[in-house]
């Protein structure tokens, strides 16, 4: 979400990848927009994850997000999505609400992935995490 992940949402991502008994993954791929994909960014990096960044094709929703292990140029929003789910085992999302919207990045992307077998957890704004059907 554009708005940014709620502090729960932030706690239980951080617990999740701080947590040294909980194997991290080998790297993060991200769209690199304000908001969430930012948010996330930091979790990452501080947790020590390298991150590669998908930059969106419109400037203004770009995230300064530094200290990534890779970028690529910018592509249309729909296309990076899929670019990333493509070179990810899984997708993590935070959205900004309690149910799927159909007008929502987020919420395509996660079907998406979902669409291509790939297992989908949910963040939801009270922190909760569990695994999308």
């Amino acid at each position: 979400t554009r708005k940014g992940m709620t502090a729960a949402q932030r706690r239980t991502l951080r617990a999740r990848f701080m947590n040294p008994t909980t194997p991290k993954p080998e790297r993060i791929h991200h769209g690199a927009c304000v908001g969430a994909d930012e948010d996330f960014h930091d979790i990452a990096r501080s947790a020590g994850i390298p991150v590669e960044t998908w930059p969106g094709d419109i400037p203004d929703l770009r995230a300064p997000c530094l200290g990534y292990a890779e970028t690529h140029e910018p592509m249309p929003c729909i296309e990076r999505n899929h670019a990333f789910v493509n070179r990810s085992h899984g997708l993590v999302v935070a959205p900004a609400g309690y149910k799927e919207a159909r007008q929502s990045g987020t919420w395509a992307t996660a079907r998406y992935a979902r669409e291509q077998g790939k297992p989908v957890y949910v963040v939801w704004p009270d922190g909760k995490l569990e695994k999308w059907p």
